[in-house]
């Protein structure tokens, strides 16, 4: 009886040993059949998708070496490849994006929301790429204006023109790019719909609240085509004089001499009167005054006035004057006019012609110098 249970419970334990391996078995059917089902078809789509990005890539590269060997010569065309080349670059691998997610099986939802976020991409990117543009051309004309040899004055209005125009085109730019994103959120479009059934009222509203904007930007406008300033032009405003660093938006920015910056809204330059000493011609007439003794030779100092104008390197060789303009009972009043070709020019001529005369004076009549007499 012993050996019969012994047997029995052998047999068992093999009838259990055979159901574990055919359960393990099992378990390998079933994972090979779920790798060779699902897993190998789904690496092959990233594999595929991946593929896509790596395609654009080198369809991006490709194309920089050709146009690089194609455009050789400095010039707008490899400028404006240059400024391009990464707006491309983007815009190449959205469309890889958009056939990756056309390819690779994901639910709708998913899908939906992969691709909202690559027309936003795509949106940006073309407002990147037309930013590019845009900086491409400003600075082909730019280069174009600095190098045609036209006079100081005109080239200024020029620069002044396009440099307002391109910041407008870029404010534009901006504002159209993310408006067309902000249209692609369906609450947004929705809130757009609604704006639009009462266009009177938010209209109204707007205009209220941007008209300080508004009023700038058409300020603007009338200065770049009135040519009332321009870049570097010498104004006097706010009881400061200063040259015109900048001409942005919404203002205009003045350097003093100091280094100081005096940040005026572009509409000033509409509503208040200035003074610009350069609105047709930079030329200045310098003048200034010197006071000397009665006994002060005038001609002998007109003479050396003179010498000293001609031989002073901001002297334009235009128009050069001394005169007696007054006296009073102790001093002589002479005015010496000279002419500069510009502002800073004229200050620094003024500067040398008294620092000359001034040294002349006190070496040749020191009697000159202005004095007091007393009689007992």
């Amino acid at each position: 009886m012993l050996k019969v249970e012994l047997d029995f419970a052998l047999l068992e334990e093999i009838s259990d040993g055979i159901a574990c391996w055919m359960a393990t078995r099992e378990c390998e059917d079933r994972m090979i059949e779920f790798v060779q089902c699902y897993c190998l078809p789904q690496l092959s789509l990233i594999g595929i998708s991946l593929g896509y990005f790596v395609l654009a890539v080198a369809l991006w590269w490709a194309g920089i070496l050709l146009v690089g060997r194609i455009f050789r010569k400095e010039g707008f065309a490899k400028s404006f490849l240059r400024a391009i080349r990464y707006p491309s670059l983007l815009l190449l691998l959205c469309i890889a994006g958009f056939a990756s997610v056309s390819t690779l099986e994901l639910t709708e939802g998913v899908a939906a929301s992969f691709r909202h976020v690559l027309v936003v991409v795509v949106i940006a990117a073309v407002g990147w790429f037309v930013g590019k543009v845009l900086s491409a051309c400003y600075q082909f004309f730019l280069k174009k204006v600095l190098h045609n040899g036209q006079p100081q004055v005109a080239r200024r209005t020029i620069i002044t023109q396009l440099l307002y125009f391109y910041r407008f085109a870029q404010f534009v730019l901006v504002v159209l790019t993310v408006s067309v994103i902000l249209m692609t959120f369906p609450y947004i479009r929705s809130l757009g719909v609604g704006l639009l059934g009462s266009a009177g009222i938010a209209g109204l509203a707007l205009g209220i609240a941007a008209r300080p904007i508004l009023l700038n930007l058409m300020a603007g406008f009338q200065i770049a085509a009135t040519k009332t300033i321009k870049i570097d032009d010498a104004v006097f405003v706010e009881g400061e004089f200063g040259r015109v660093e900048s001409i942005h938006l919404t203002h205009v920015v003045v350097a003093t001499w100091d280094m100081r910056r005096i940040i005026l809204p572009i509409s000033y330059f509409i509503d208040k009167p200035f003074q610009n000493w350069d609105a047709k011609n930079p030329e200045v007439l310098s003048s200034f005054f010197l006071y000397c003794d009665y006994t002060v030779p005038v001609e002998e100092i007109r003479k050396k006035t003179g010498a000293i104008i001609e031989s002073c390197p901001h002297w334009n060789k235009n128009l050069w004057k001394l005169h007696v303009t007054d006296f009073s009972e102790q001093t002589v009043q002479i005015r010496i006019i000279a002419t500069a070709d510009d502002t800073p020019t004229g200050f620094e001529l003024r500067a040398y012609i008294r620092e000359k005369l001034i040294d002349y004076i006190q070496r040749m009549y020191p009697q000159a110098l202005p004095c007091i007499r007393y009689k007992q």
